[in-house]
């Protein structure tokens, strides 16, 4: 059965980056064995999410204990549209993140690895959506 979790709070968002980067309690796999060589590219994209995605809901998967952890996938809103985000082990391409129009089986929109520089792969998101969010104006 596939599950979802929304990032509400950031507890929630807490909770996600680290069990990406450090592995999750019951995970059947740590982290820097089935994700190696993405932390900084995991990195900028939770951040970017963060910023700019809306209803960010997280793919989660029932463990060899029978919990359910949080997977390296989901998906958020963005202008209106559905993206599709993902762990991609790369299969003799260089891992990468993948962000997707819709769901697991949509367009590939872009897709960004720890071969790029920082900058190419801020260039490469802008792609997704251009304006920056508005900053709270001060009293």
């Amino acid at each position: 059965m596939i599950a979802f979790i929304t990032l509400d709070t950031k507890e929630d968002w807490q909770k996600f980056i680290y069990g990406m980067l450090m592995g999750r309690s019951d995970d059947d796999h740590p982290r820097h064995e089935h994700a190696p060589n993405v932390d900084r590219t995991w990195m900028l994209a939770a951040w970017w999410i963060f910023v700019h995605g809306r209803s960010v809901k997280v793919r989660t998967r029932k463990t060899k204990n029978g919990n359910y952890n949080a997977t390296n996938s989901g998906t958020f809103e963005l202008n209106g549209r559905t993206i599709y985000f993902t762990y991609d082990h790369g299969d003799g391409r260089p891992a990468s993140v993948v962000f997707r129009d819709g769901y697991s089986r949509g367009r590939v929109l872009l897709n960004i690895n720890d071969q790029q520089t920082t900058v190419e792969q801020k260039e490469l998101l802008k792609l997704l959506s251009p304006t920056q969010p508005s900053l709270p104006q001060a009293a």
